[in-house]
This record gives structure tokens, sequence and C-alpha cells, in this order.
């Protein structure tokens, strides 16, 4: 899928110290496929939007935005049709998420099958919550859920999109559409990421 351009960084990491930065982060990282899904290690603490960023600069990628995200979660490109799930409209069960506490930390990379989406992309649902590099703002159209105060107060700049839930989530939370957003700057909110990149010349046909 075509790439947007990250348009906001609150706080600029050059690419000559990215390196020095990533010496006192430890990482690991769930591979699976062309996806990278990475957490702080040990999981007591999670990646701050900062430590994602400087990541996935290191590593040649960057954030995906909040709509590829969504793209890659919901798209049937069989149907053309956008599903609740990345599985489909089925509601989350044990066989395709890591969510409601069952095992108190993320699942190892490949561990859900049934939870892929139509484009092959895996454990978008559960695990950590996965930063984007999306300002938390109104998409056309917004209405606020459930009430004004829960999310309109904090569309701006000072604030990232986090998308997919994470083990400690309940189903409720973690369809396809709900947006979640913090701080760049924290990490005690069981968050990770996943790497994206452009598409290589030809590469999409």
């Amino acid at each position: 899928m075509q790439a947007d351009v990250i348009s906001h960084n609150p706080r600029r990491i050059e690419d000559a110290s990215v390196a020095s930065y990533l010496k006192g982060m430890r990482v690991r990282l769930n591979l699976s496929g062309t996806t990278a899904q990475g957490v702080v290690a040990g999981y007591e603490d999670f990646a701050t939007w900062y430590d994602a960023y400087a990541y996935a600069a290191w590593a040649g990628k960057r954030l995906p935005t909040e709509r590829e995200w969504e793209k890659a979660a919901r798209h049937d490109p069989a149907s053309g049709r956008s599903r609740r799930y990345p599985w489909g409209d089925e509601d989350p069960g044990p066989q395709h998420a890591n969510l409601g506490q069952r095992h108190l930390r993320p699942a190892e990379a490949g561990a859900y099958p049934l939870g892929a989406s139509p484009l092959g992309v895996q454990q978008l649902i559960g695990d950590v919550w996965e930063w984007t590099s999306s300002d938390f703002h109104g998409y056309p159209g917004f209405t606020a859920f459930p009430y004004p105060e829960y999310s309109r107060v904090f569309f701006g700049p000072d604030y990232k999109v986090l998308r997919g839930g994470s083990f400690g989530s309940d189903a409720v939370v973690v369809r396809g559409t709900f947006r979640n957003w913090d701080y760049p700057v924290r990490r005690q909110i069981f968050a990770g990421f996943r790497c994206a990149r452009d598409p290589a010349p030809g590469e999409l046909g």
C-alpha cells in the first residue's frame, strides 16, 4: 500500500543519534514474515513512541500511519469491503488473539494464525497496543463516543495514536476501528510497535 509521509514529529531524533539512543534500549522483536513487532525486553517496561520511532529509523523503516494500520487490519481485497476484525466479523475468541489477561504477556510471533488479516498480517489485535506515526485528530464526520470528553478534548499534536489492544484489553476495545492515544513519552501502557516501509520501485506491480 502506498505510504503516507510522517507530517509531524514533535521531538525529531536525528539519524546520527539513533544508534546511540538505542544503546540503552533493550528491544525484543517478534518477527513474522515481513512484519516486526517490538516491545522492550522483559515486558516490565514497554516502548514509548520515541523508542518505536528511533528503532524504526535505525532499521531503515518507519512507523505505520494510522490509515495504513487500519487498512492492513480491515481491508479484504477479495470482497473490497472492510472487516470488523482482521479475521472477519466474528467476535474475538482465544484462537484469534491474545486478549483479556489470559496470558499476562505478549505471545510469540505466529501464535495466532487464525487471527491474520486477508493481507496476511498477523497479530494486529492483542499482545501490545501498537504506536502509529499519526497525531490524534478526528476523522472527517467524526462523532464522539461514548461522550465528547472521552476523546475530543485530547485532539492535537500532543498525543499519538495507538491501535490493536494489548494482552490486557477486553474484546470490546479491539475492533479494527477502535482508537487509543497517549503522550509519546508514556511506556506503562502495554505499548509496542511494528515497522513499516515504503514499497520499492515496481513492487506494487
